[in-house]
């Protein structure tokens, strides 16, 4: 029997290198690209139905002052982030248009007098989110907002911009949810413009109901630790020594009221 190294030796070279090709394994075929599923984008709801919402739903209790959670809110002021509280006090639907509701409140900066203001919010658009398995339907409401602060001061102004919120329905009502990649960044609701003062000067100005995720937003180190994290001492200069205060310093009282008309 020939073996097979002296069947190759018997080859001339040309003969040999078409053996050895020959006797290779074929190379599998690329396997084909696969689809990318379609991304999941949010819905915008048509005219008809976006009215039929508003009339359904009220969104004043998101954002009213109450005794049974809602409380003043933070967020952040001017170029360097200052911190601003502000507190909703008195949110009214419109009657006749349900998409429109009348405003009183009050902000504060850096713990300076209360500044009373009044004004509307006007919500415009419904987008439903991407349906998800095990989960009811979702929303995001967008519209703007304009405060005009009491001239109590002499550098009073205007709050104007945009507000948006992600929202379920919880029976009659609505509960706030949290949507990923909704324009509301996973803080609930936010409010984000700028104030602009009667002199003309100009701030950005932004507040969420969850404002220690606005926060990581806006300072990529504003918090330090993991386990029990912290404020960064750095920002405590810009009024962010502590999460929350205790004081109800938008509440009437006779100091205020003495403060106020100074």
């Amino acid at each position: 029997m020939i073996s097979r190294t002296a069947c190759l030796a018997g080859l001339g070279s040309l003969a040999l290198l078409t053996a050895l090709v020959a006797a290779r394994p074929a190379t599998p075929a690329a396997p084909a690209p696969r689809t990318a599923p379609a991304a999941k984008t949010r819905t915008l709801l048509s005219t008809a139905a976006t009215q039929s919402f508003w009339r359904r739903y009220s969104c004043a209790p998101l954002w009213q002052l109450s005794s049974s959670g809602n409380s003043a809110r933070s967020g952040f002021f001017g170029q360097s982030g200052f911190r601003i509280d502000f507190a909703l006090l008195r949110v009214q639907r419109d009657a006749s248009n349900p998409n429109i509701y009348r405003v009183e409140g009050k902000s504060r900066c850096l713990k300076n007098i209360a500044v009373p203001f009044e004004g509307v919010i006007v919500l415009k658009q419904v987008y439903q989110a991407p349906a998800e398995a095990n989960t009811p339907s979702r929303y995001t409401v967008v519209g703007t907002f304009e405060f005009v602060e009491q001239r109590i001061a002499r550098n009073t102004g205007t709050y104007r911009g945009t507000v948006s919120a992600d929202v379920a329905p919880d029976g009659s009502s609505l509960a706030l949810t949290r949507i990923e990649g909704s324009s509301v960044g996973l803080c609930g609701y936010k409010f984000e413009g700028q104030w602009r003062s009667t002199e003309g000067e100009v701030e950005r100005v932004v507040w969420a109901d969850n404002w220690r995720t606005l926060a990581s937003q806006v300072f990529h180190d504003f918090e330090m630790g993991d386990r029990m994290p912290s404020i960064n001492p750095k920002y405590a200069e810009r009024g962010w020594s502590r999460y929350w205060d205790n004081d109800e310093w938008w509440a009437e009282s006779p100091a205020a009221n003495a403060r106020l008309s100074l």
